[in-house]
Parts: C-alpha cells; structure tokens; sequence
C-alpha cells in the first residue's frame, strides 16, 4: 500500500522549510542530535502498532507503515469514516474533548481493516507541549486488541453459561 501512496505524493509540490512537509504525512525536522528522519522513521515503521501525529486542531500529518498495512488506505485523515459506525460518535467525541481540554486520552473502537472486518483498537494520545503550555502536536498510537478483547468477551459468556448450567443441576 505504502508504494501506491508514494507514487500519488511525488507529483505533489514539496517545500523543505522549517515547519513545511515535503510528504503530506512526514513532517522535515531541523533538530540537532536525535535520529535523522530515515532512521526515526524506519524504527517507527516496524512498532507492532499504528503510530500518529496530529497538529493541535487534530489533522493528521504523520502515520506510521502500521497505520497503510491495516488500514490499507493512503489518506489517513480519513481514518474517522473507518470507525465502525456504532463506535462513530463515542469516538468523535472522545477525540473531540480531548484536543479541546488538552488533555491525554484513549478510547477503544472498532476500526475498519484493509480487508473490510471491523476490529478492536485501542487509540491512546498525548499532546506534546511547548514551554509556554501550548500544544504544538497531539502523538497518539492504535494498538490492535480485537484478539484480547474477543478472548475476554467469550470468557465472560462462558462463565455465565457455566453458571446457568451449574445453577439448572442444583434444581
């Protein structure tokens, strides 16, 4: 998927200043020590987790492979229309007061895979914030639990027909 979203990014026009992206979704960083861009982007590619950035008003512009591999979607400030349409307004919502309060939040909702099942994330952000207490970029990641989550909800049902059953013998 990564492939195809590149190819519709070069004929885009790239500006390289401080602050510019010359990639829609990978933002140019002028720091001093750290990793250089490649290799901060290839150890986020291969976290067993979608990672994301956001500007402070919440638009996208950076996810990681984690986010083209699931999703297979190139656009992912689209992400919202793939949130399962029960889940649609609980997570809205939950985003929404946390970029207006400031505050770290999470959320967990079903998300629309590449091969169009729903499942379980767990979406936990943070902002990052200046020295004069404003949020300059909201950092966030998707963790994958539909596995976990599914395991416990078949528990759960398994445990009250345990208990039907064992109540229905003692009659």
């Amino acid at each position: 998927y990564i492939q195809t979203c590149l190819s519709q990014v070069e004929a885009m026009p790239a500006s390289f200043g401080e602050g510019q992206y010359a990639h829609p979704m990978i933002p140019i960083h002028s720091h001093s020590g750290g990793y250089p861009l490649p290799k901060a982007r290839e150890i986020l590619d291969v976290i067993p987790q979608i990672v994301w950035s956001s500007l402070p008003s919440g638009r996208v512009d950076y996810v990681n492979q984690g986010w083209y591999d699931f999703s297979g979607q190139c656009d992912a400030e689209k992400w919202i229309q793939s949130v399962h349409p029960d889940d649609y307004d609980k997570t809205l919502l939950e985003f929404k007061a946390g970029f207006a309060g400031n505050i770290e939040f999470e959320v967990q909702h079903r998300q629309q895979a590449a091969d169009q099942s729903y499942r379980w994330m767990l979406c936990r952000a943070r902002p990052l914030i200046n020295r004069l207490g404003q949020v300059v970029r909201w950092v966030g990641t998707c963790t994958d639990i539909d596995d976990k989550k599914t395991t416990s909800e078949q528990l759960k049902a398994n445990e009250l027909l345990f208990k039907l059953a064992s109540g229905a013998t003692r009659n």
